[in-house]
This record gives C-alpha cells, sequence and structure tokens, in this order.
C-alpha cells in the first residue's frame, strides 16, 4: 500500500472520494451542508487497496483507522496510538479529527492545543484549530488562528477559503485577495474560486485585476463564463462583460441567453457595430425574439441608423404585438424626425392591440398637438389620465397644452391638481411654478410665494434639474436675495455649461453686487453664444417632456 498522506481538500471535493453515509456524517460533524464549497476538512489519503492498515508509526496507523472505520471506533483506535507515542504531534492531530466526527468538538480542540504545545509550527493542527473554531463559535475569534495557520505554509486551501469568507463578510475585499494570492487558489481547476477572487477584485474598483483572473476560466466552462458575464456587467465593466458572454455562448446551455446578454453589454459599451452584428447573428440562427429586436434598434439608433432602428422596432412589434415598448419607442423615432403623420400611424396600430395604454395615449396626443390638433389632442391626455389617475404625465400635459393654447387660467387649475396629486414630484412642482409665472405671480405675493416654495421643493427632489435652479435664482434675485440667488445660478450654470440663461442672470446679479468685472466677463460669455435660448425649454416642450416620461426602463440582462 502507497505510503499515508495528510491533505487538505474542499469538502466537496473530498466527499467525491467517499460513500454517501460517510460524506453526510463529516458534513454533519461539521455543521455545514454537503455541497458547501467554503468547508474543508482534514482527511488521511487512503490506500485504494482492500485489508486492514499495515503495520507503521502510530500516527500512521491513526491516520489508517480514521479513514476505515466509523468515528466512535477513531476516537478509542487513535487513543491506543496515542498511548504508545504521546508525544508525536500528528497521533494528537488524528485523534482531534476523530473527536471532531464523532461530534465532540470541545475535546478535539484539545488535542489539537495539546499537538500545537508540542510542536508550535505543526500548521495542520493550526489550520485544524482554526476551522473547528470557526464551526463552534461562529464569527468570534478565529480570524488571529486562521492567520497563523496562513504561515505555515502558504499554500494550504481550507483555512484560506476560510478567511476570504471572514474578510468578505466585513468588506475588506482588498484582505480577501490575500489569501488567494498567497494559497494559490487561482487555477483552471477551481472555477467558484477563480470568480469569487474576481468579485473581490471588483469589489476594490480594480477591473483590470478581475478581467486577467477571470481569464484563468477554462473556455469551455460556459456557466462560469456566463457568471463572470454578469458579475462584470454590475460593475459596469461591459466591454470585458460582452467579451465573456460570447465566451459563453459557445457552451452555455442557453446560448440565446448568452448571446443577447453579450448584444445588450456590446450596447452599454458604446460598441453599437458590434451589438448589431450579434443580434443580427442570433436573429438569423432562429431565434426571433421582441427583447432581441429592440435591443438591435436601440443599437441601430445610437449609431446613426434610423431606418434600420425603425425596422428592427417594426418586426419588434410583429414578434409581439402586445409589446408596448416597441410601439412608444417608434413613436419617438417619429418625434425626432418630426415625422407625426407616421407617428399616429404607429400609436393608433399600438392602440389596437393595447387599447388601454395611457403611455400610447400620451404619445398620441403629443403627435396631434404638434399637428395643431388640440381639441384631439387634450381628449387624448384626459383619457391617459383617466387610465392612469396616479400618474403624473397626463396632468403635465394637459396643463402644457392649456398654457400652449392661451388658457392660461386652466393651465393654472390643472397643474396646480398636479403638484396636489404628486407632491414629490419634481416636474409637477415646476411645471406650476412655471403657469404661476406666466400668469404674472409678482414677488412677495401670495402666489409668488407658491413660486417660491414650489422652485425650492422641485430643487431638493432634483438637484441636478438646472432648469428649476435657474428659475429658482431668478425668483431671488427679483426678491433682492443676491447671495442666494447667485449660488442657486451658479450651481445651474455648471450642470449645464453650454446654458446662457443662468450665465446672464449671474451677470446681473453681480452687477447688482457691485462686482462690474465679473459682469463683464459672464456677459461676454453669453455673447459668444449662438442663441441665448438655445439651452432653454424649446417650443416642442410638450414633446420632450412625454417622450422622456413614457420611455420605458432599461433593458435587463438575462439570469441564468
Amino acid at each position: 500500500m502507497p505510503d499515508v498522506v495528510l491533505k487538505f481538500l474542499p469538502l466537496g471535493a473530498f466527499c467525491s472520494y467517499l460513500p454517501m453515509k460517510r460524506r453526510r456524517r463529516i458534513c454533519d460533524s461539521l455543521g455545514v451542508p454537503i455541497s458547501s464549497l467554503a468547508a474543508v476538512v482534514l482527511i488521511a489519503g487512503v490506500s485504494r487497496a482492500a485489508g486492514k492498515p499495515r503495520t507503521g508509526t502510530a500516527d500512521q496507523c491513526a491516520e489508517c483507522y480514521l479513514a476505515h472505520q466509523g468515528f466512535d471506533r477513531d476516537v478509542s483506535s487513535s487513543r491506543q496510538f496515542l498511548q504508545r507515542s504521546p508525544t508525536a504531534p500528528r497521533a494528537l492531530k488524528m485523534l482531534g479529527v476523530a473527536l471532531a466526527g464523532a461530534r465532540r468538538l470541545e475535546g478535539q480542540n484539545r488535542k489539537f492545543e495539546h499537538s500545537l504545545k508540542l510542536s508550535p509550527r505543526f500548521y495542520l493542527s493550526l489550520s485544524d484549530l482554526a476551522v473547528s473554531e470557526f464551526h463552534r463559535k461562529g464569527e468570534a475569534g478565529t480570524k488571529n488562528d486562521f492567520k497563523q495557520g496562513l504561515k505555515h505554509p502558504p499554500s494550504d486551501p481550507p483555512p484560506n477559503l476560510f478567511l476570504v469568507e471572514r474578510y468578505f463578510g466585513e468588506k475588506q475585499f482588498a484582505m480577501a485577495l490575500r489569501p488567494y494570492d498567497q494559497a494559490g487558489t487561482r487555477s483552471r481547476g477551481n472555477p467558484r474560486a477563480i470568480l469569487r477572487e474576481a468579485r473581490a477584485a471588483l469589489k476594490e474598483g480594480n477591473q483590470k485585476k478581475a478581467v486577467s483572473i477571470l481569464a484563468l476560466l477554462a473556455p469551455a466552462d460556459g456557466s462560469s463564463h456566463f457568471a463572470a458575464g454578469a458579475m462584470l456587467a454590475e460593475a459596469k465593466a461591459y466591454a470585458a462583460a460582452a467579451r465573456e458572454f460570447g465566451l459563453a455562448r459557445q457552451t452555455y446551455k442557453d446560448p440565446y441567453a448568452a448571446g443577447y446578454n453579450q448584444t445588450l453589454a456590446y450596447v452599454n459599451a458604446g460598441n453599437y457595430s458590434a451589438a448589431i452584428g450579434t443580434a443580427n447573428e442570433l436573429l438569423n440562427q432562429g431565434h426571433q425574439t421582441a427583447e432581441l429586436a429592440s435591443v438591435a434598434a436601440t443599437a441601430y439608433l445610437k449609431n446613426g441608423q434610423p431606418r434600420e432602428a425603425y425596422n428592427a422596432l417594426r418586426l419588434a412589434t410583429h414578434l409581439d404585438p402586445k409589446n408596448e415598448d416597441g410601439y412608444v419607442d417608434l413613436c419617438e423615432i417619429s418625434l425626432d424626425y418630426d415625422n407625426y403623420d407616421l407617428g399616429l400611424e404607429i400609436a393608433d396600430l399600438g392602440l389596437s392591440h393595447l387599447p388601454n395604454s395611457e403611455r400610447l395615449y400620451l404619445q398620441r396626443g403629443v403627435m396631434r398637438a404638434m399637428k395643431g390638433q388640440f381639441p384631439d389632442a387634450e381628449k387624448d391626455f384626459a383619457k391617459a389620465s383617466e387610465l392612469a389617475p396616479n400618474e403624473v404625465l397626463p396632468d403635465i400635459s394637459l396643463g402644457l397644452l392649456a398654457m400652449q393654447t392661451g388658457r392660461l387660467e386652466k393651465a393654472v387649475e390643472i397643474l396646480r391638481r398636479g403638484a396636489t396629486r404628486h407632491p414629490d414630484n419634481y416636474l409637477a412642482q415646476y411645471w406650476f411654478a412655471q403657469v404661476l409665472l406666466h400668469s404674472g405671480a409678482p414677488p412677495r405675493t401670495r402666489d409668488g410665494d407658491e413660486v417660491l416654495a414650489a422652485l425650492r421643493t422641485s430643487v431638493r427632489l432634483n438637484p441636478d434639474f438646472w432648469h428649476a435652479r435657474a428659475e429658482l435664482g431668478k425668483v431671488l434675485l427679483e426678491r433682492d436675495e443676491v447671495d442666494s440667488a447667485i449660488t442657486q445660478l451658479e450651481k445651474a450654470a455648471a450642470l449645464n455649461p453650454s446654458a446662457s440663461s443662468p450665465l446672464y442672470l449671474l451677470a446681473r446679479a453681480y452687477r447688482r453686487k457691485g462686482d462690474d468685472a465679473r459682469a463683464h466677463d459672464l456677459v461676454a460669455r453669453v455673447s459668444k453664444m449662438q442663441t441665448e435660448e438655445r439651452d432653454a425649454l424649446s417650443r416642442a416642450t410638450l414633446k420632450h417632456i412625454v417622450r422622456d416620461g413614457t420611455a420605458g426602463g432599461p433593458p435587463e440582462l438575462r439570469r441564468p
């Protein structure tokens, strides 16, 4: 029989050598599920030949008995051999393992500690003690034991894996990488360890290292490459994610899911031509799905190919006639190119399949408003409000339409109602303030105070909405609150450096403060711009507001 050797193995690998009954007993003794790859156990190498263990030293015999007999007999046998070699660290260590198998963890630990007294650098007992303490006491007081075990030698996987679990639990991701580097657990034979190490690198913000770690995955391991792609996409490393999904397509159980994710990752990475190519490959392979056609349309649009985008969206709506996003996206293309007749046709087609879609009623209302069909547009907006009374856009759209047609009192009524219904919506507050300003609300009056309150609320709800900050600065300036006005106008200008209106108002504010030099510089900047109003909400405000508000959320990755 070959010599018996001791070696650490992940519990899952160890169990593959033993009958199921023995696997369960070992896992139960450690208090871990049999499938856990983080748990470890110290085992003796077992001779492939049948028969009784050969004669040998006390610690070798203890190892063989542990491998061949039940744990209860192991305890008795190990004690007998220990009497013959009371100072053998390995014999003490084997008795500790036998006690663990017999669920006597405290006794096990005493034997490990005794072994360490005899040989302080006997790292096998250090590692066993740390693992045992981890299961007995949980998170408390085991990290130092692991650190000691790691010193002799650094290539021992089990304590490293346990220490990594500890560092991950404490969100110390840089520290979690060290045991992997020390133990050499990065290997093509351990994809879970590779994925875990790559995740630690991503948590540390080191995408380059994560990608280099993931390069160790076996090319044919489709499942691991798919998981790697999802991990990288979550970290917004989209180009690398696309590569991983591309590798996964070769062997993954669902090549369409991998290909769809690859297409989406390419879009997010800005590689639109690659996204188009991948989508067409999948479509030509028979994967005719509305979601894939919609992503392809997005890639075409961003690649400056609106006609191809339109065709892809028509395919999406053909494949899934109830695909609301497809109709809305088609309407948006029509709005972008001012093709309102085509937009009306698409909205009508969508409503024939989705008669209760408030988003499509809003889109059709905008088309009609752009064509000057205001009564019909108002009916569509009112229908959208009826279908979705909790949505803010129908109220805003009705209010803007009333403003555009000169019915300010009606607009005030509608937008006041919208602001009351939606106190936490920055657009509702902003447009309520706007309609009051259009109706001539003077500063320091009831209406003027409502304007100030609504604009402050809009800024609080969305600090990055520069229009609200610019209007708030203007109102504060009219109230002679110059310093506060400058604060808001400076922030508005920073949010949109190409906007001229905040700069013009800032020039007025600095001149009022007596800073003529600063005011002169700002006026000079404004004069260099092509047109002062190019940054303001355009005449087609209604079109842009509804387009942005009815857009669907970004597509999501497919999961395993």
